[in-house]
């Protein structure tokens, strides 16, 4: 590219010009850089794994030779029987042992069986009588036991009756039910209330008892006449 300039000056009515020409080119070298190396790859490839290792096979064991045959060599002679030796001096005696102990007394033995029986002898004279002994001690009298319960009784006119034992009264009797009703009399009237009765087997007629009180029961049969056996408990 070029490069111009100007100059003016004035000198009155009079113009100068100066024109300058092209500016020199200058060339300067121009250096290219390459392309740059890359690094060295490894010389070799990594080692492969041990590969297994493999023991062959055992060989064959090979025949044993025979064993061979030893001899025993012959008995060698037997030498002379030496000289007896010297009889040594007698030993020092001995200190004197402790005394042993008492011996014990050994278990007393079984009895023996025992004798036949000798034969009876006489009989001996009798003796003198002896003195007469003192009268013995009369002991304390016992003490008076508890009274018993009184018991007593009385029958009536045909087969009734009664028994007590202490407050209790049991009457009794028998006779003939009526269907209207029949009352049999105590022969011991009750005092605290009417007693407990019982009515005997009466066969096919059935009979039950209406009523009780302190001084007799009234009973009915269903039908006819039947005889009756009955009991009385009470205080």
């Amino acid at each position: 590219m070029a490069a111009s300039g100007c100059a003016t000056a004035s000198q009155g009515a009079k113009m100068t010009a100066y024109v300058q020409g092209p500016a020199p080119v200058f060339a300067r070298p121009v250096v290219i850089v390459g392309a740059s190396t890359g690094p060295t790859g490894p010389s070799s490839g990594p080692t492969g794994a041990t590969g297994p290792a493999a023991t062959g096979p055992t060989g064959y064991t090979g025949i044993a030779g025979p064993t061979g045959a030893g001899s025993t060599g012959p008995t060698g002679y037997t030498g002379p029987t030496g000289y007896p030796g010297a009889t040594g001096a007698p030993g020092a005696a001995g200190p004197i042992g402790l005394q042993g102990s008492a011996s014990s007394t050994g278990a007393t033995g079984p009895s023996g069986p025992t004798g036949y029986a000798g034969a009876a002898g006489p009989t001996g004279s009798s003796g003198p009588t002896g003195p007469a002994g003192t009268a013995s001690n009369t002991g304390a009298t016992g003490p008076i036991g508890p009274t018993g319960a009184s018991i007593s009784g009385a029958t009536g006119a045909g087969p009734t009756g009664y028994y007590l034992f202490g407050n209790i009264a049991v009457n009794w009797g028998e006779g003939i039910a009526a269907t209207g009703g029949t009352t049999f009399t105590f022969p011991r009237a009750y005092s605290d209330g009417p007693p407990a009765m019982t009515l005997g087997l009466t066969g096919a007629t059935g009979v039950w008892v209406l009523s009780v009180s302190k001084t007799g029961v009234e009973v009915q049969a269903a039908w006819g006449t039947p005889f009756v056996w009955w009991q009385a408990v009470g205080s």
